[in-house]
């Protein structure tokens, strides 16, 4: 099984190298005071895990990383959208 460390050093550059796929895009607008709202519609979520997990726990399990959160979670959790829309 890899090492804490090492496997922390693997999120850090799977969230830089995901940054621009998983953050949400600003809408346009054409006044420069107007308020924005965020765009995740076009985001695509990014989820990991290690064959050891797998192994051990099974793939419904809470062995799934998102880029952006910092716990396990099921594959449902995971892939789940926080504002409740539907996938």
């Amino acid at each position: 099984m890899p090492s804490k460390a090492k496997v922390d050093n693997t999120v850090r550059v799977l969230e830089e190298a995901g940054r621009g796929f998983r953050a949400p895009r600003r809408y346009e607008t054409y006044c420069r005071e107007a308020t924005t709202a965020k765009d995740d519609s076009q985001a695509a979520p990014v989820v990991f895990t290690t064959l050891e997990l797998l192994t051990e726990r099974g793939a419904d399990a809470a062995v799934w990383r998102r880029l952006g959160r910092a716990e396990e979670q099921t594959p449902t959790v995971a892939l789940g959208n926080p504002d409740g829309d539907a996938l």
